[in-house]
């Protein structure tokens, strides 16, 4: 059984101390 996750992130990611925004930023390396 496949298990997905959506996360809903928009806007930049000044509090990641990213330069990009969040909807961009890799998560567990995907």
């Amino acid at each position: 059984m496949k298990k997905y996750a959506i996360i809903v992130a928009g806007g930049s990611g000044t509090r990641m101390q990213s330069a990009l925004s969040k909807q961009f930023i890799e998560v567990a390396g995907k």
